[in-house]
């Protein structure tokens, strides 16, 4: 066969191939084999040994596009959603290019099926695989639950056995399943090596893609003992932003699309006030010391009674994310607070009759069993079954839980972590029709309270990914097509509205009147851009990029730009995550060049990392 005849993700497997047959054959890597070129024996088994991982990958990307080719031929019974076949084929694509160099990032919200493409992805992998060439594939998990989770779908979705090590279970299989803190264990006793699994994917991508965890996964991934590359593959909700994507899908895009269920979002503003550290690093959340005081707050928990009964009242099951610190004390007023209510109507998820009784809450501790938890939550998620209402949780439920029927979410905890807030946006977004076949949308809702360093909210999330130039519109329902169901329309886009021009021009005006370099003036930006942004530096932040682009180009025109966000995450050692809330939010572009004087620059960034921007920045403007 001639290379010309091969695919193109084909040629560097046989230019391998090839020049191990010239090697053999005394030629050097210029010549023509002679086309009856027979091999001594030995020296092709020995051929043969040496080219077990390149023979190894070659497979694996041959059985991943003969099993795409059959599933739209109609061959297999695997059902995939269009967005699952979408990225089944950017997968092939990646793996085809990219190979082992790197890890290939996948972005889809909860809800979205990223568990059938994670099991399908290993069918097809293993879909050609020779009986020599047997391809094992590690799945790595963030808990317990979703290690349980995952087992059961490779046996729903692939028929696959995949063994399972965690706890009492040590197996080991050619596709197993264990938790991030387990991979650790086993690397430690030996039970794994290098050469334990071809393949490794990463869910969740990024729970430990930082710290020592991610490292020695990276590690791993790399083969630094062996020099052989697993094939990497990350799946994840809410990527880093250095993480480089290869298909990204955003919570809008699926609701807009049908996969996930319509959605409003809005806030209870309480009176009481983070309590923050004077000291405290504004790119980290929240302590527990700062926030741990608002669980005694009378009125704040009056707020959280009456949003889980109006929830209840309307046929919604809600998850609480309480407080944390101090054991479980918030969940456990919370659930005090609730038996004493006393009855109220209760409206019936799937059936819709109206029963007055008490609400029947259930807290969810970290340290609770596997098998306890499975317990309650299955309650909880039976639509027939009205024994549990309410989960209160502090951190347990944020990753990896699903729930049909869990339409309210409340976040009484306050948080800087677009992370956190996306993901617990994604425990209400599961499609779930009632008994009349009428769609439940979710609602997700924040307690927020007042602080120096700001929230990050749903509604931050939602207008994160909303249409340029566009906000979320107050109160609407967010549907099919972007459209306000709340009122049975149809017109797509109608759940937004315009970032009104004159907000933006006023602050703009403020800024061009107080310059850059002064601490009252910063004060003036954060106060008129405070309904714009969600924290104090990223009002900063967006007040310079406003500024910028008031500058440079005409307001209209400015909407439609794009704030980078790479460099400036960089140069100021901050999270990229905290201003691309403002970023994505405001639409604008920076195309203007600045100074920033030490006084402001500690206002904001440690000496150190004032130290090492000036460095990086030594005698020129500082491009955001």
């Amino acid at each position: 066969m001639e290379s010309g005849e091969l695919a193109e993700w084909q040629v560097p497997f046989y230019d391998v191939a090839l020049g191990g047959l010239r090697r053999i054959a005394g030629l050097n890597q210029e010549e023509d084999l002679p086309l009856d070129f027979q091999p001594d024996p030995l020296k092709g088994v020995e051929l043969y040994r040496e080219l077990a991982y390149d023979r190894k990958v070659h497979g694996m990307i041959t059985s991943l596009h003969a099993y795409i080719g059959d599933y739209k031929s109609g061959e297999l019974t695997t059902k995939l959603r269009d967005h699952q076949q979408e990225i089944m084929d950017v997968l092939a694509r990646e793996i085809a290019t990219v190979g082992m160099d790197r890890q290939i990032n996948i972005k889809s919200p909860t809800g979205t099926g990223k568990t059938a493409i994670l099991t399908t992805l290993i069918e097809a992998l293993k879909y050609k695989e020779q009986p020599n060439d047997k391809v094992r594939a590690l799945v790595l998990l963030p808990t317990k639950d979703i290690l349980g989770q995952t087992a059961k779908a490779f046996k729903k979705f692939t028929g696959i056995e995949a063994a399972t090590y965690f706890g009492e279970s040590k197996a080991i299989g050619d596709v197993t399943a264990m938790t991030y803190q387990s991979f650790k264990k086993a690397l430690e006793r030996g039970d794994i090596t290098e050469e334990s699994f071809d393949v490794v994917i990463r869910d969740e991508a990024d729970t430990f893609s930082r710290g020592k965890t991610g490292e020695i996964v990276d590690q791993y991934c790399r083969g630094s003992e062996t020099g052989r590359r697993k094939l990497a593959i990350g799946l994840t909700a809410t990527p880093h932003e250095e993480q480089k994507l290869s298909y990204e899908r955003t919570v809008l895009e699926s609701i807009s699309d049908g996969l996930l269920a319509p959605l409003s979002t809005y806030q209870r503003h309480t009176h009481a006030v983070v309590r923050e550290d004077s000291d405290r690093d504004w790119r980290e959340d929240f302590k527990d010391s700062e926030i741990g005081h608002l669980m005694d707050d009378p009125e704040r928990n009056g707020m959280i009674i009456e949003e889980i009964v109006s929830g209840l009242e309307s046929g919604r099951r809600v998850l609480l994310r309480c407080i944390p610190g101090d054991g479980l004390r918030h969940p456990k007023i919370i659930n005090d607070m609730l038996l004493a209510l006393g009855k109220i109507d209760v409206k019936h998820p799937y059936m819709g009759d109206v029963v007055r009784r008490r609400i029947r809450p259930v807290i969810i501790p970290g340290d609770m069993t596997m098998r306890h938890r499975e317990l309650l939550t299955g309650v909880f998620n039976n639509h027939l079954d009205d024994r549990i209402d309410v989960l209160l949780f502090v951190g347990t439920l944020i990753r990896g839980f699903d729930s049909p029927v869990a339409k309210k979410v409340i976040n009484a905890a306050p948080t800087r972590s677009p992370a956190i807030e996306e993901q617990l946006l994604g425990r209400a977004e599961r499609w779930f029709e009632t008994h009349s076949g009428n769609v439940m949308d979710a609602q997700a809702v924040d307690i927020v309270d007042s602080s120096d360093s700001g929230q990050i909210t749903f509604e931050d999330i939602v207008n994160r990914d909303a249409p340029e130039g566009m906000r979320y519109r107050a109160n609407a329902i967010i549907g099919p097509g972007l459209a306000d169901v709340s009122n049975h329309s149809s017109a797509p886009g109608s759940a937004f509205e315009p970032i009104p021009l004159d907000e933006l021009t006023r602050a703009a005006q403020i800024l061009s009147r107080n310059g850059f370099n002064n601490l009252d003036g910063i004060n003036l930006r954060m106060t008129a851009l405070e309904s714009l942004s969600g924290h104090a530096v990223a009002r900063v932040i967006g007040a310079a990029a406003l500024l910028g682009a008031a500058k440079q180009v005409s307001m209209t025109q400015a909407l439609g730009r794009h704030l980078p966000l790479g460099e400036a995450a960089s140069a100021l050692d901050t999270t990229p995550a905290d201003l691309m809330l403002t970023a994505h939010r405001m639409r604008v572009g920076i195309e203007t060049a600045y100074d920033l004087d030490s006084d402001t620059a500690h206002h904001f960034f440690s000496q150190k990392a004032f130290a090492r921007l000036k460095a990086r920045h030594s005698g020129k403007n500082l491009h955001l």
